[in-house]
């Protein structure tokens, strides 16, 4: 009923009938589904994607025959780049994937051993000591495949985020043999890469070390910032890996180091 100055009443408004109506379609959705729980509405509210923290590592672990050869007191190259991978690897904060090469030249994308996330170390470096030297090395691809996974996915491309490649390989390429300016170039599409890079290169030598000298010239002219290191003894790799460790947004703790020490990196093939 209208009062005396002849304003309309509050359930004959627009605004409440839209209400009415908003919180009827709500309970009849309630009605099918549920009424989610209080946690639920929380955890969807404050929830982020685990895949993509504010920095970001892709590990590449090459695990080609060659790796099985000798590296020094009875280590071979893969013993030695698990040792390594163990001290060298970000902490819990950082996201973290593990690739491997391999094993066979060409063939389809490679997928990721462990894909990104935060808190994965422990399985980075579980899945690491659980491959085996043998195949083929295709380093150029994996190196690709590891940049492709940055670029397609915006999130890793944050103004303020980090993005960067540890790889672990014997130094050469058994897959490629052109020019890998070009072929960044063809894969990338002219594109900038938004990366660094830290490859460590066990005893590489000969052919190896102009693939590498290759590789860091391409990726200079892609845009990346590489660092190559060619360790020749375990005191090399130990500082190599330091290196590596220090330039890190977050470095692992000395608590991480030693689970990192128990649950992977023990060397054994």
């Amino acid at each position: 009923m209208a009062d005396d100055k002849g304003s309309t009443p509050f359930y004959e408004h627009p605004r409440f009938k839209g209400t009415v109506a908003v919180i009827g379609l709500v309970s009849a959705v309630f009605a099918l589904v549920g009424v989610p729980k209080l946690i639920d509405v929380i955890g969807d509210a404050i929830s982020t994607d685990k895949a993509v923290a504010l920095s970001n590592t892709a590990v590449i672990l090459d695990t080609s025959a060659a790796m099985g050869q000798p590296f020094e007191a009875g280590d071979t190259r893969f013993d030695a780049a698990l040792k390594a991978m163990g001290q060298a690897v970000p902490g819990n904060k950082e996201g973290l994937a593990l690739r491997r090469t391999g094993p066979e030249c060409g063939g389809e994308e490679e997928e990721p051993l462990v894909d990104f996330g935060t808190g994965n170390r422990q399985a980075v470096l579980g899945e690491a000591e659980a491959q085996r030297p043998g195949g083929k090395s295709n380093i150029v691809k994996a190196v690709i495949e590891a940049v492709e996974e940055f670029r397609s996915n915006p999130k890793f491309n944050r103004p303020d985020s980090t993005r960067r490649i540890l790889v672990f390989t014997a130094g050469r390429d058994d897959c490629f043999s052109g020019n890998v300016a070009d072929k960044l170039s063809a894969e990338l599409k002219d594109d900038r890469i938004s990366a660094s890079f830290a490859l460590i290169a066990l005893n590489a030598s000969g052919q190896g070390l102009i693939q590498l000298r290759e590789l860091k010239s391409a990726l200079k002219s892609a845009g990346a910032d590489p660092e190559i290191y060619t360790p020749d003894d375990q005191d090399e790799l130990n500082e190599n890996a330091e290196e590596v460790k220090a330039s890190a947004p977050n470095p692992p703790s000395e608590k991480e180091e030693e689970e990192g020490e128990e649950g992977g990196g023990s060397g054994t093939t």
